[in-house]
C-alpha cells in the first residue's frame, strides 16, 4: 500500500446524454463541514499569523483493482469497466503554537456511511490519539465511484458475491485512510494559512429545470496552506453535485472535482490539491454529460481557485467541535392519506 507524505519542505515522497434516476443521501453549502456530523472548519477562525503552525499532506489511491457497482445512479445495469482517472483520498494535517491538531480528509467518493466513518475515526483514536472533533472526512460526491459497504443496499440490485467484493474493498479502503491520516500526522513543516475566494458559474439549480428563478451558490472558497516552497496545499470547495457524468458512464472517475484537483496540481508542482464539497443537493453542473464538460468544468473551478489570489493571512487559535443531529422520519401517511394523493 502506497502512501504518499509531502510537507513544506521536501515535498518528494511518494453536450447531454445517458440518463437515469439519482440517488443522493446529501443536501446547501457549507466549506469545510458540508455535512451534519462532521467537524466543523470556519476557516477564518482557525489560523494565527505568528508563524506557529505546522502543515503535512498525504494521499493515497483508492481505485478499486477489480469490477466493482458504480455508487450515485440507481440506473445502472453493469459493474465498472475500467479507469478513466484515479480515485484518491488525501490528508491534510495542521497543528497551531499550542501542539493542537486536526485532520482533514477527501475522498473522491460518493459519500461514506455512518458505520465506516465511525470505524476509521475509532482507529484513528487508537493509533493517534486522534479525537472524534480533530477529523473531518469529506467525499466530493462523485457518481463514478464504487459502492461501499452499508450504503443504499436498496438502491444496488447485486448478488451475493458482488456484495463481497464491495465488503473486500471497503475494508482496504478503510485502512488506507487511516493510514494516510497516520502519514499526515508526521512532523510538518511551518506554514501561513490565507483565505480567498472564486467565482464558477457552471452549477445551476436542479430544482427549478435549470431557469436562473432558483438558488445557487458560485462562490469558490480557498484555503492556501502555503509553505517555504509555494503552496503546500490548496483546499477548494463547490456547492455543486459532482455529477457531470451520467449513468452510462460505467469507468471511475472523479468527475469535475477530480479534474479540478489534477489542474491544480499540475500547475502547482509539489501542492496537493484538496476538494471540499459544498451543501450542492439543489445543483448540478449544467449542461452535463460528457468527458469534455468534465475537462471544461474542472479547468473553470481551477481558474477560480487561481483567480481567487493569495488571499488574506487569518488568524486565531485553532478549535473543532463535532455534533450529530438526529434526524426523524416523517409518519409515513396511511392508506386513505395515500387514497387522497392519488386523487389530487
Amino acid at each position: 500500500m502506497a502512501v504518499r507524505g509531502a510537507e513544506a519542505a521536501g515535498r518528494s515522497a511518494e453536450p447531454r446524454g445517458g440518463g437515469g434516476r439519482e440517488v443522493d443521501p446529501h443536501d446547501r453549502r457549507s466549506f469545510l463541514g458540508a455535512l451534519a456530523g462532521s467537524v466543523v472548519f470556519p476557516w477564518r477562525e482557525i489560523a494565527t499569523g505568528d508563524g506557529g503552525w505546522r502543515a503535512r499532506v498525504a494521499t493515497v489511491d483508492i481505485t478499486p483493482r477489480r469490477p466493482l457497482w458504480m455508487a450515485g445512479f440507481a440506473a445502472r445495469t453493469s459493474a465498472s469497466q475500467g479507469v478513466e482517472r484515479p480515485l484518491h483520498a488525501k490528508a491534510l494535517a495542521l497543528e497551531d503554537a499550542r501542539g493542537r491538531r486536526v485532520v482533514l480528509v477527501t475522498l473522491d467518493l460518493l459519500g461514506l456511511t455512518t458505520g465506516v466513518g465511525a470505524r476509521i475515526a475509532d482507529e484513528a483514536r487508537r493509533r493517534y490519539r486522534l479525537a472524534r472533533e480533530q477529523l473531518l472526512l469529506n467525499a466530493s460526491h462523485t457518481h463514478c465511484g464504487p459502492v461501499i459497504d452499508e450504503m443504499l443496499a436498496v438502491a444496488y440490485d447485486l448478488s451475493d458475491a458482488q456484495w463481497r467484493d464491495v465488503r473486500e474493498y471497503t475494508r482496504v479502503l478503510e485502512e488506507k485512510v487511516v493510514r494516510v491520516i497516520g502519514a499526515a500526522l508526521k512532523r510538518g513543516e511551518p506554514v501561513e494559512l490565507r483565505a480567498a475566494e472564486g467565482r464558477a458559474t457552471f452549477a445551476a439549480n436542479r430544482r427549478v429545470q435549470f431557469t436562473p428563478l432558483g438558488p445557487v451558490e458560485h462562490r469558490v472558497p480557498v484555503l492556501r496552506v502555503e509553505g517555504r516552497r509555494g503552496p503546500l496545499a490548496l483546499v477548494f470547495g463547490y456547492a455543486c453535485h459532482n455529477t457531470t457524468l451520467r449513468a452510462d458512464f460505467v469507468r471511475f472517475h472523479g468527475d469535475y472535482a477530480g479534474v479540478a484537483q489534477a489542474e491544480l496540481e499540475q500547475r502547482h508542482p509539489g501542492a496537493t490539491a484538496l476538494f471540499v464539497a459544498g451543501c450542492g443537493a439543489d445543483a448540478n453542473p449544467d449542461p452535463r454529460g460528457t468527458l469534455d464538460l468534465v475537462n471544461r468544468y474542472g479547468a473553470a473551478l481551477a481558474d477560480a481557485v487561481d483567480e481567487a489570489g493569495a488571499g488574506e493571512a487569518i488568524e486565531g487559535p485553532l478549535r473543532a467541535a463535532y455534533r450529530t443531529a438526529d434526524l426523524p422520519f416523517a409518519p409515513p401517511p396511511d392508506r386513505a392519506g395515500w387514497t387522497a394523493r392519488l386523487e389530487d
